[in-house]
């Protein structure tokens, strides 16, 4: 009995430390192999999430790849890979930084996974992190002001995410007082306010809320049975709180996602017909210059202890929460930032179906980029093959027949052959693809020196993994924006880093299957430029003059003004343009959208004439509008030039058309 007490206590020993050292980070592998793996993400303002990683080696001898991949929210695996080939001898310990550029996910609320693989592609250690994405500094800052403070952190909505702008964002709160109101504005996306007596606010301090609204703010207002404290200081929204109905007397239980029988509810008279109630929340909300202002009949800091109705369409998943009140404030955020004109994604309307018009257009650019003249088009070998495969049996001998010469059949037949085969191959000889092709364009923002970024459309004629070398010069590979390139399965995209060598490559489905990334870097600052001095003649005609203090000649250039984009043909390096005295070849005529009437009047135009040799190098130059545009505003300019004598992207043995797009807002 003895002997098996001691026998018991050995297992439980065993499986304790078991459980502390899978806590402890340790990522066993088999035999003798283990590895302590860690990873975390530098806070930075810079294009990319720069995680380091550092693996322990505390087995024997190993190298291989380290292997970091995506997991979103919703459990789906990302379909880029990020390598960093490494040598770990025994005992020993070693950082690297793996950079994934931002614009190429849509959520960081993922699980960010690290996986080991020797030289044999054999996996021997692997270790996930949970929202890892999120310690960046990349995020929405909501202040709160309210004496109940510890009632509102759900307001973070325990790490699900707002979209903002082309993508989503956590959310990070922080605590204000009468006294750090002020100073704090400029950091804030959101301003909670809810039961707190606004009385105690100066009037400086009420009208440094309504101009930070003004410029892009979204104040979020709680009411319910502190309504009218709230609202003391904010008359110039023009809102009386007629009454507040005690828990089960409001008569306003409509399309509401809250248990109205346990709040109070304020009655609330909106004297604008600018607010408009939210479906679900009962929010009632209106743009205020570039923000937006939100008011709710309920005070939000009852919210946290109720239970809302899980409206979620969603199946709940790894970091979702299924329904409640995360979900209700998500909803809640969500309206209030598509109220807001400074979101981007707001900018420019187009159909319902596709609120982010500049992220659909660039899309779309992209997918038509590197399709001009030089594509490849199999029709016409086709063509020839279904004729020979047509006339070397029954049409030849029917006309040997007619010709009563059915003899020779069995010599013209070869015959037939060599010349079909000749055929083919003169018809051929255009479509030999020998390397992979590359069709990139890089965007250079002048007015704010240092970061480029390139755009590559890429495909080989074999269906079997490619890589190619990045220049010097570059610093991070990925995905193009948001996955929306990628397909199921997972790894089909790849970078590599090897020392100094970055690389990116895929995995293709089949031949000639379109593969489309990013790449980009910080470039040395320099002293190029695009000047631009722009007005109205009238109300359709630009004058002025625009400079290209670059050293590129620009095949074309764009200026957009008062939101109407007028499109020029060839701009020297060095040389000044008279727009009074230029005609444009293109020009919006102020009544739609930017982007859409470019796309689908222009480039559909060009798209179908005979003459096709300029369909990439205007694509290409939409891609940077789409890019540049969003970043000006109504009262400035913007101007976009392209070149199709780029220097090239990928050092590599591939066939490269780069084209780049410099641009200017002031």
């Amino acid at each position: 009995m003895k002997k098996y007490s001691y026998f018991l206590l050995l297992v439980i020993g065993i499986l304790l430390y078991s459980a502390w050292a899978g806590n402890s980070g340790m990522a066993a592998g088999t035999g003798e192999q283990a590895f302590v793996i860690e990873a975390q993400v530098y806070p930075s303002n810079t294009p990319t999430y720069d995680v380091l990683v550092t693996i322990e080696n505390t087995g024997e001898d190993w190298e291989g790849v380290a292997r970091l991949t995506l997991r979103d929210s919703y459990g789906s695996m990302d379909n880029c890979s990020y390598d960093t080939v490494l040598s770990l001898p025994q005992g020993s310990k070693k950082q690297f930084t793996v950079r994934i550029p931002k614009n190429s996910m849509s959520r960081t609320d993922g699980i960010v996974l690290i996986e080991l693989f020797d030289n044999k592609s054999k996996k021997t250690a692997e270790k996930s992190f949970n929202r890892l994405l999120q310690g960046g500094t990349d995020a929405l800052v909501m202040g709160i002001l309210s004496d109940k403070y510890s009632s509102l952190t759900f307001m973070d909505m325990g790490g699900n995410e707002v979209y903002y702008g082309s993508r989503t964002y956590p959310v990070k709160l922080m605590e204000l007082n009468q006294d750090s109101l002020k100073g704090a504005l400029s950091a804030l996306n959101f301003l909670v306010i809810d039961n707190y007596d606004t009385n105690v606010l100066a009037d400086d301090v009420v009208k440094e809320i309504e101009k930070w609204t003004d410029d892009g703010g979204m104040l979020l207002i709680g009411t319910g049975s502190f309504a009218q404290d709230t609202l003391n200081a904010f008359d110039y929204l023009d809102i009386d709180c007629v009454t507040v109905y005690p828990p089960g007397d409001s008569p306003k239980t409509e399309d509401a996602y809250v248990d109205i029988a346990k709040l109070h509810m304020a009655d609330l008279v909106l004297k604008t017909d600018d607010f408009r109630t939210a479906y679900g929340t009962l929010a009632r909300i209106c743009p205020q210059g570039d923000g937006a202002v939100g008011i709710v009949p309920y005070a939000l800091t009852d919210l946290g202890s109720l239970d809302v109705k899980d409206y979620s369409d969603e199946e709940p998943d790894a970091g979702v929460s299924d329904g409640g009140v995360e979900e209700f404030v998500s909803s809640l955020l969500n309206d209030l930032a598509n109220s807001s004109n400074g979101n981007i994604s707001q900018k420019q309307s187009y159909y319902s179906s596709y609120p982010g018009n500049s992220d659909y257009m660039f899309h779309s650019l992209f997918e038509l980029f590197g399709n001009g003249s030089a594509r490849l088009h199999f029709g016409g070998l086709k063509i020839i093959v279904m004729v020979y495969v047509v006339f070397v049996g029954p049409v030849l001998y029917l006309i040997l027949r007619l010709a009563k010469k059915r003899d020779y059949y069995w010599w013209t037949v070869p015959v037939s052959a060599v010349v079909g085969i000749l055929l083919v191959y003169w018809a051929g000889r255009g479509f030999e693809v020998v390397n992979t092709r590359v069709y990139s364009v890089t965007m250079e923002n002048l007015s704010d020196e240092g970061a480029y970024i390139t755009y590559l459309h890429c495909y080989d004629a074999r269906h079997s993994e490619w890589d190619l070398g990045l220049a010097e010069g570059y610093q991070y590979a990925g995905l193009a924006r948001d996955n929306y390139y990628g397909i199921d399965s997972p790894y089909y995209y790849h970078t590599r880093q090897e020392g100094d060598r970055l690389s990116f490559g895929a995995d293709p489905n089949t031949s000639f299957e379109d593969c489309f990334f990013q790449a980009g870097g910080v470039m040395q600052a320099g002293s190029e430029s695009i000047v631009g001095d722009v007005s109205y003649k009238n109300a359709w005609d630009l004058m002025g003059t625009v400079a290209n203090n670059t050293s590129q000649d620009f095949a074309y250039f764009a200026v957009i003004a008062d939101d109407r984009l007028f499109l020029y043909k060839d701009l020297p390096a060095g040389a000044v343009c008279d727009l009074e005295k230029t005609e444009a070849v293109y020009d919006t005529d102020g009544s739609g959208d930017v982007l859409r009437d470019y796309m689908y009047d222009h480039i559909r135009e060009v798209c179908n004439t005979k003459e096709r040799t300029d369909i990439d190098t205007l694509t290409a130059l939409g891609m940077g509008i789409c890019t540049a545009y969003l970043q000006g505003s109504s009262n400035r300019t913007v101007i976009i030039g392209v070149t199709d004598n780029w220097n090239k992207t990928v050092d590599d043995s591939c066939s490269e058309a780069a084209y780049g797009c410099l641009y200017a807002v002031q």
